[in-house]
């Protein structure tokens, strides 16, 4: 279930920013992304810890292959919608979002 929700959200962030064409629109996808994140983080890395053997990819139960695969998929669009952050980058509120992104992915660490 958080596996699944994890891919919906990045899959959501990848479409908000592959439609943004402005700052604010990138902005608004990553404090979104971020607020997402400000929920499942915490449960993926309590995830992480009681189930260590998740991390690796080769040695997935049967249910999770399928998000998995869903997650390798929405990464490879992920660097292709990155590119549509970097016009924004100078923008404030961009930079802001940006740094709420970094934080919420640095505590799942």
């Amino acid at each position: 279930e958080v596996n699944e929700k994890f891919v919906q959200l990045m899959e959501d962030y990848v479409n908000a920013l592959e439609k943004a064409s402005s700052a604010d629109q990138v902005a608004t996808a990553m404090n979104s992304f971020a607020d997402g994140m400000e929920v499942l983080g915490p449960k993926i890395k309590e995830l992480a810890k009681k189930y260590p053997e998740l991390t690796n990819t080769e040695n997935l139960p049967e249910e999770l292959r399928a998000s998995q695969k869903r997650v390798e998929e929405v990464g490879k669009k992920m660097a292709g919608a990155f590119m549509k952050i970097m016009p924004y980058m100078r923008d404030p509120a961009v930079q802001d979002a940006q740094k709420r992104v970094s934080t919420v992915m640095a505590n799942m660490a």
